[in-house]
């Protein structure tokens, strides 16, 4: 298995200007700009079981300068985190998701694949999967599919579900929107003025 896939720990002589906290580790190719900050016990670049089992090539993860990220944090494989980012303690970042510049994720959040932050904005909570998220807003809420029950009958067992190729439409969050604490969007909705 390649060595990559494994990960190794950071090593500062490797990104000049970036200070890592103790135990960082690094998966495939990773880029860190200068200025930046990596907690400890971060895992950056991390595979998903897909890149694993199928032994398929990683994605470059890109972390832009001057970046906060806390400790125990995972930004999976092919994300890319705009200059100026502050991501809290024990956020999970899903892979090819984008976090926009001077952008903020609140501790313990939860963004999975292909999630798209825009500027400014400060997230709490939990995003599924696709979500587009536009600039300068504030999102402290729960952002979720809806499977409807029809759908989940088809399928012999959850896994299934979550294993097929159907996707359900993602909220879209329109600029300067703000989501309370606990509020819950479910399905192909949009917030805010187009």
């Amino acid at each position: 298995m390649d060595k990559k896939i494994l990960g190794e720990i950071a090593n500062s002589n490797e990104y000049p200007g970036v200070r890592f906290g103790k135990d960082v580790v690094l998966y495939g190719k990773v880029i860190i700009k200068k200025g930046t900050y990596i907690g400890d016990n971060s895992i950056i670049g991390k595979p998903t079981a897909d890149h694993i089992e199928e032994k398929s090539p990683l994605a470059e993860t890109i972390i832009g300068s001057n970046v906060y990220i806390g400790a125990y944090c995972i930004i999976y494989n092919g994300a890319k985190i705009g200059q100026g980012v502050r991501i809290e303690e024990r956020c999970n970042i899903g892979w090819n998701s984008i976090i926009g510049t001077k952008s903020q994720v609140i501790y313990g959040s939860q963004l999975y694949y292909r999630v798209n932050v825009g500027r400014r904005c400060i997230i709490g909570g939990f995003c599924c999967d696709r979500v587009k998220i536009e600039d300068d807003v504030i999102m402290f809420g729960k952002l979720i599919h809806k499977f409807p029950l029809k759908l989940i009958r088809r399928f012999s067992n959850p896994i299934a579900l979550f294993n097929s190729n159907i996707k359900e439409k993602s909220p879209i969050i329109r600029k300067k929107a703000v989501i309370g604490f606990d509020a819950i969007i479910i399905g192909g909705i949009e917030i805010g003025f187009n």
